[in-house]
């Protein structure tokens, strides 16, 4: 019988190779199949050393296998991402007639959809400022304001304080103390003098009446607006194909990780050394 041929070259020892199976799937190309626009290879590359890491891979089966997992984990977060994405784009857009007009509550007179979209972005921690704010300027617009007055709206009601401020810098009269907003007199394009604060304070509660009413009613408006986004969410599950994908991939994950842990398994088996008596030792 011929002697068979010795294999030259190639890894002998277990650490080389667990190295060349680590190598065998490790090339740019491959990993180029799985990352898509705007997605991070070196973030990918990262989870796949983790998981070479954890498993140890012995030989090209179990690379495979393990990266595997690594591709099925990173098609996970994907979508992960993209159904958050989706929800989040969803649960922000306007709201739709037929959600008005679902709505049994009565706006006093103003637009649904402008109360509605105020109270959405409105955060319950800004409501105390407006209140103040409105309430001043309430007060200031039949009288006029005093200093303690302004330093109150300004300590108190810094949001509304602003558009103050917006007002006094259009009228070159941002670096003046409140001393002098509180007599300062404005004259406008018909020669006419008018009080700076009063006429800042009527046009403002003219202009932002909508928000007023949202602040005195937030409570049952942002109630509103919660219900609203939870049947949205409700929906957006129920017809979610993004869930059925990630079940899909879960099943696939652990299934190739049964496998993974069958393989290694079996390897441990064939590397075990059988130390039985027969009956030549005896």
């Amino acid at each position: 019988m011929l002697p068979r041929r010795r294999r030259s070259g190639g890894p002998q020892t277990d650490a080389g190779k667990q190295a060349s199976s680590r190598n065998a799937l490790k090339t740019g190309a491959y990993s180029s199949l799985i990352i898509l626009p705007g997605e991070c290879e070196d973030d990918f590359r990262a989870l796949e050393e983790q998981f070479s890491h954890d498993f140890s891979p012995r030989d090209i089966a179990e690379a495979a296998m393990v990266r595997n997992l690594a591709v099925i984990t990173w098609k996970k977060l994907r979508v992960e991402k993209l159904e958050h994405a989706g929800l989040i784009r969803k649960l922000g857009e306007p709201f739709e007639l037929p959600e008005y007009f679902k709505i049994q509550y009565d706006f006093g007179g103003h637009p649904q959809e402008k109360v509605l979209g105020l109270a959405r972005i409105t955060e319950a921690d800004h409501v105390p400022d407006w209140k103040l704010g409105f309430k001043l300027l309430r007060k200031f617009s039949k009288q006029g304001a005093t200093v303690k007055e302004l330093d109150q709206l300004q300590q108190g009601a810094p949001i509304v304080y602003e558009f103050l401020l917006i007002a006094a810098r259009d009228l070159k009269m941002e670096n003046d103390d409140h001393l002098s907003w509180s007599k300062q007199q404005v004259t406008n394009a018909l020669n006419e003098k008018y009080d700076f604060i009063t006429n800042f304070s009527q046009k403002f509660i003219a202009k932002y009446k909508e928000q007023e009413w949202v602040v005195d009613h937030f409570d049952s408006l942002k109630a509103i607006v919660v219900d609203i986004q939870e049947k949205r969410l409700l929906k957006f599950i129920q017809f979610n194909s993004a869930q059925r994908v990630y079940d899909d991939l879960d099943r696939s994950f652990y299934k190739t990780l049964s496998e993974l842990r069958r393989h290694q398994q079996w390897r441990r088996d064939m590397q075990a050394i059988d130390v039985t008596p027969t009956e030549d030792d005896e």
